[in-house]
């Protein structure tokens, strides 16, 4: 059974992140009354060494499409929409980025470096372009080989569209997550996956790929049934 995951990419404009924080928490809180909410996971950027990666994001994750398309029409978001457009939420917060998911691949080492309070999390946003679906996969997974010779690198998540075996679906967005016990060091490369236009190992990489952003992020919240 796959793990179904809806992005949600948001901006403060006013700067207010202490509200920011505190009303996200009341908002995760309410939305956490649908039963099949497994999890959430709220992050704060703290660079952005590519493209325009959203201020916050939240990763929530659900066991089944079945109970992920069912949230979608549920009584506790809806509850939860209208409590935000009704205070705070209506100007503190603006949603910039909406995406869904099932996760490809995870994996976990021990945090060799640091702890899991300095923890990194390094995220690129990526759009594959037009290609076959297994080819979309097995270039993803040479390209992120070389991440794991990094002492700092403590895991990793890779979420790949819905359907990825159909060629449209394949060639959507993609979402990796990376794990870095401390922060890139001054004159370090900020990123650690080397997303090669011109293919790896011998493997062309996708005609139309193209990284839509990249952030590094830190975990502020954590909620887990």
């Amino acid at each position: 059974m796959q793990t179904y995951i809806k992005l949600v990419g948001s901006i403060t404009p006013g700067g207010d992140h202490a509200g920011f924080f505190r009303w996200y928490c009341d908002h995760v809180n309410m939305l956490l009354r649908y039963p099949a909410l497994r999890r959430a996971v709220l992050y704060r950027r703290s660079s952005s060494p590519s493209g325009q990666a959203p201020e916050y994001l939240c990763l929530y994750e659900f066991p089944s499409e079945a109970e992920f398309l069912e949230f979608s029409d549920s009584r506790q978001r809806k509850d939860a929409s209208v409590v935000r457009e009704n205070g705070w939420g209506k100007q503190g917060a603006r949603v910039v980025q909406r995406s869904e998911y099932v996760r490809h691949a995870r994996r976990t080492l021990p945090l060799a470096v640091g702890g899991k309070r300095d923890a990194v999390h390094e995220i690129h946003c990526l759009r594959l372009g037009a290609t076959a679906p297994l080819d979309a996969v097995r270039w993803v997974d040479a390209c992120l080989q070389g991440a794991f010779e990094r002492e700092s690198v403590a895991g990793m998540q890779v979420l790949r569209p819905d359907d990825c075996e159909n060629v449209q679906a394949a060639a959507g967005e993609w979402l990796v997550v990376l794990e870095r016990s401390v922060a890139p060091a001054a004159g370090e490369p900020p990123c650690s996956i080397d997303w090669r236009p011109v293919g790896v190992d011998e493997m062309p990489a996708p005609a139309e790929f193209q990284p839509r952003w990249t952030g590094l992020y830190h975990e502020l919240c954590c909620w887990d049934r």
